[in-house]
């Protein structure tokens, strides 16, 4: 090649050269004025304080489809009570079902169309499961510490319960129940005698041998001894009416079943049977019947575990000498409802 075309495929080259550079400036103001708005939101945002880092990503996951069987047999390995372990089951398939577990997010949208009752639930089938994955599958106790911190308040635990049912709300239901089954008539029945808890109840007449009661002075007692944490219940008291609906039951008809009767009650639309128990207290200790708020508490079998000898006999003999009273208000009740 000569000097001279040397020289202008020299020209040529740097005019293309200079006109993309041309272009690329173009480009590059094109790019700042797209940019521009992000520019102005990332000053605005870093004005108000550091600019947070990028969330980070999830490595475990959960599936409770995939758990389920495992963690019933966790449960019934802990001892849980076989309608508790339903209930959680239940909880989690409905309120879970087929979604994953995989950040705090996933909590949250679990929680947020619930009602209370439902977040109670939710709260209290969740935790069980979070223990069982931290237990039994080893997922880490940081991972799941995050999703236990985004559990919404139980507005339901620990709440104080003020609803006390009225006379004529016992009445009715007693008169609801006189052609229920011997076994729903005998526990509720066994439920305003003595001011038990339902599973108490049931328990009482599932275990009841008749060479075990005693009599003090027309009524009676049965030697419960069921130890509930701190407090437990040393006699259960009854009266002849109860008693000869307890000997009725058929054994066909054992065991009864605390879930089984609550479901009943609820259909009848009798009074719950945890109201009856404040029903009785608010009754027993009220000026009209009198009876002491410790020996109130001695029959309900709400009394320390840790009760000495001379205070348990002193409880004993109080309540044998003020039960009577309790007794004549139940018969004015039954009468009043038509079934004696």
């Amino acid at each position: 090649m000569s000097k001279e075309e040397l020289e202008k495929a020299s020209a040529k080259k740097l005019q293309e050269i200079n006109e993309a550079i041309k272009t690329l400036e173009c480009f590059g103001k094109a790019v700042d004025q797209a940019l521009e708005p992000l520019t102005e939101i990332y000053g605005t945002l870093e004005s108000k304080g550091p600019i947070p880092k990028a969330l980070p990503e999830w490595k475990y996951v959960a599936d409770w489809s995939v758990e389920r069987e495992e963690f019933r047999k966790y449960m019934e390995a802990r001892k849980y009570n076989s309608r508790y372990i339903s209930d959680i089951v239940s909880y989690l398939d409905k309120y879970v079902g087929h979604r994953e577990i995989r950040d705090p997010k996933d909590i949250i949208e679990f929680f947020a169309p619930l009602t209370a009752g439902q977040t109670h639930h939710l709260n209290r089938a969740l935790r069980v499961f979070f223990n069982y994955l931290q237990v039994a599958k080893r997922y880490p106790e940081d991972w799941l510490s995050d999703l236990r911190r985004v559990l919404p308040k139980d507005a339901l635990r620990g709440a104080v319960d003020l609803n006390i049912p009225s006379e004529a709300d016992v009445t009715e239901s007693l008169r609801r129940l006189r052609t229920a089954p011997l076994k729903h008539q005998a526990i509720y029945n066994l439920l305003l005698d003595s001011g038990f808890r339902l599973v108490e109840a049931v328990e009482t007449i599932n275990a009841f041998k008749d060479d075990e009661l005693q009599e003090p002075q027309g009524f009676f007692r049965y030697p419960a001894g069921m130890f509930r944490r701190t407090k437990q219940a040393y006699y259960c008291y009854l009266s002849s009416y109860t008693l000869s609906l307890i000997r009725q039951i058929g054994e066909d008809d054992k065991p009864l079943d605390a879930w089984t009767a609550s479901k009943f009650f609820q259909r009848a639309k009798c009074v719950n049977p945890k109201y009856i128990r404040k029903f009785v207290y608010d009754q027993m200790t009220s000026e009209a019947i009198g009876i002491p708020d410790s020996v109130a508490d001695f029959i309900e079998g709400r009394v320390p575990k840790t009760i000495g000898a001379l205070h348990y006999a002193k409880l004993a003999r109080k309540a044998d000498e003020y039960y009577p009273r309790w007794m004549k208000y139940v018969a004015d009740l039954r009468q009043k409802a038509g079934i004696i």
